[in-house]
């Protein structure tokens, strides 16, 4: 029998461009990820990606969300995939939006 399990992460990827046109490649790029409910009343999870090196990158990033530094909820078992699960927010950390 062989078994999978679903991965714990997902992949965020996109190109940055600055207001002038030009592709972003800073040295140190700070990203945030918050994520809402349906209905925007709770915020259910947030996580940062702390001096993502954008040099030489075209603006090109891709981030691994579920493997960066985790803000709320601060702790428990909500994760990133499980806020995509269909779960009722009930069981999962409600921070007033």
């Amino acid at each position: 029998m062989v078994s999978f399990s679903a991965p714990n992460t997902m992949t965020f990827q996109s190109r940055i461009i600055n207001p002038n046109g030009s592709p972003l490649e800073a040295a140190a790029v700070n990203f945030s990820f918050e994520y809402y409910s349906h209905d925007n009343a709770c915020l259910l999870y947030v996580e940062n990606f702390s001096n993502v090196s954008m040099a030489a990158s075209k603006g090109l990033v891709a981030l691994q969300l579920g493997g960066g530094s985790r803000v709320l909820p601060a702790a428990g078992v909500a994760s990133v995939t499980s806020i995509f699960d269909n779960t009722p927010v009930v069981n999962h950390e409600c921070q007033p939006a």
